[in-house]
């Protein structure tokens, strides 16, 4: 480099820093509009009045053929002390009509929630007879519809109780 060479620090980039400064101004303002029309409920004209609307004052009818709603298998351990045991169940559920059916899967994970919960709780006296098993079906009926909040769920049906 020989001294009569201009330093390079002296040279500007050709650019249009304006440009790309508006550029990024209507993008902000853009994003901004999106995030207040979303945040605020627009678009959906039936969410926001849905919203304002208590859940006993949306009187959903629950009408229809009996439909089965199946569930994932539940593995649970017992509530004993001295041993190991697991239990593992697999149940579906009987609703009436398609609205109901749209309700359970809805909320499938609050009401797993309910029935691991409740099966935790057992011990391997609490499972053993017909008459153990027919109290766990009360007792889930019962849980899953106050899940619900709505008598939805008509009957509990075991389709695997393996206990080892």
């Amino acid at each position: 480099m020989s001294a009569e060479e201009p330093l390079d620090d002296d040279i500007k980039p050709p650019g249009n820093n304006k440009l790309i400064l508006i550029i990024v101004a209507v993008n902000v303002v853009a994003l901004g509009g999106i995030g207040a029309f979303i945040f605020l409920g627009g678009g959906g004209g039936d969410t926001a009045e849905a919203a304002d609307v208590p859940a006993e004052e949306m009187e959903v009818s629950f009408e229809g053929p009996p439909t089965l709603v199946s569930f994932d298998p539940f593995i649970v351990n017992l509530n004993e002390p001295s041993a190991s045991r697991y239990l593992k169940l697999s149940l579906s559920i009987e609703v009436p009509g398609d609205k109901a059916v749209e309700a359970v899967e809805g909320r499938k994970a609050p009401i797993r929630h309910v029935v691991l919960s409740y099966l935790a709780g057992l011990s391997f006296s609490d499972t053993q007879g017909a008459e153990a098993k027919q109290m766990i079906q009360e007792a889930l009926t019962k849980q899953m519809n106050e899940s619900l909040k709505k008598d939805v769920v008509k009957q509990v049906y075991f389709t695997e109780f393996v206990i080892q």
